[in-house]
């Protein structure tokens, strides 16, 4: 594994393991693992503060109809290259979105 480093400045830590993780990695905002690539719970809490952010944007008469649904897009955006259907569907039911 080492001859891939060679040229950069990163370096193996002494006596490197590679072995199994049943709960997957964490790695940049996703959780990997066999499989699937899961939101963190970080990505998570984001995807829920800037949805409900954007709905008191739009209660409050900042953000028009279509400004929301653009909005909506974007935060969908931050869901999108991981298994998050699930996820979104339960929290979709739990706090439903504005009626427009």
């Amino acid at each position: 594994m080492g001859e891939h480093l060679d040229g950069t400045k990163a370096a193996l830590k002494e006596n490197p393991r590679i072995q199994r993780s049943t709960r997957g990695i964490a790695f940049c905002g996703y959780r990997i693992t066999p499989g699937a690539l899961r939101l963190s719970r970080r990505k998570q809490r984001r995807y829920r503060q800037r949805r409900l952010a954007w709905e008191a944007a739009w209660r409050a008469g900042k953000i028009d109809g279509s400004g929301l649904q653009r909005a909506y897009a974007a935060v969908h955006s931050i869901t999108a290259h991981a298994h998050s259907s699930g996820w979104r569907r339960g929290h979709l039911a739990r706090h439903p979105a504005v009626e427009v």
